[in-house]
């Protein structure tokens, strides 16, 4: 039998953080809510039901599996991210459906402004100085970008010219090539 990835949509005991047998750690886990909530809510099902609820209660223990190791160390936005597939499938599907969509009318928005520049730029002789500014990166994280990017460049040697590059073959395109920028 071929091996098969656990599950993040599957109840699992929790006996890593679990008292007795795991079962409301991993009723915590799987629902998103806390897990003093749960164990005070079982507690007061016990009292409640006269202990009748106790037998369903070691039988889930009996029942379920462990949860497996893989699923341990997740961080937050990953496992509120697997509750919410818990809780509804289709309206999490719809939500990264919309957030797709989102960064689809974003780029094209940005596919947009470069080709205006580019265009731009060959009507002004080619100068390419506006796009640059725009798409040159301020701050941090494009501080960090900068410095990786030159470690990589001196550690695989890509500043070396392997041949002079002539550009007195290219020319910008004539005619009505420019509109489909």
């Amino acid at each position: 039998m071929a091996y098969q990835p656990p599950s993040r949509t599957r109840f699992y005991r929790d006996k890593r953080n679990g008292k007795i047998m795991g079962i409301c750690a991993g009723l915590a886990d799987y629902t998103g809510f806390d897990v003093t909530l749960v164990r005070i809510t079982m507690i007061a099902a016990v009292f409640l039901s006269s202990g009748s609820i106790l037998p369903v209660y070691f039988i889930a223990g009996w029942v379920a599996p462990d949860r497996p190791r893989e699923l341990e160390g997740t961080d937050t936005e990953t496992r509120e991210f697997w509750q919410s597939v818990r809780r509804s499938p289709t309206r999490t599907a719809r939500d990264i459906r919309l957030r797709l969509k989102d960064i689809d009318r974003r780029l094209g928005t940005q596919r947009t402004r470069i080709g205006a520049l580019v265009a731009q730029s060959y009507q002004q002789g080619g100068d390419l100085s506006a796009m640059h500014a725009m798409l040159g990166g301020q701050g941090p994280w494009a501080d960090l970008l900068k410095t990786r990017f030159e470690i990589a460049v001196k550690k695989y040697g890509l500043r070396q010219a392997k041949f002079p590059l002539r550009r007195d073959l290219f020319e910008p395109p004539q005619g009505d090539q420019l509109r489909l920028l």
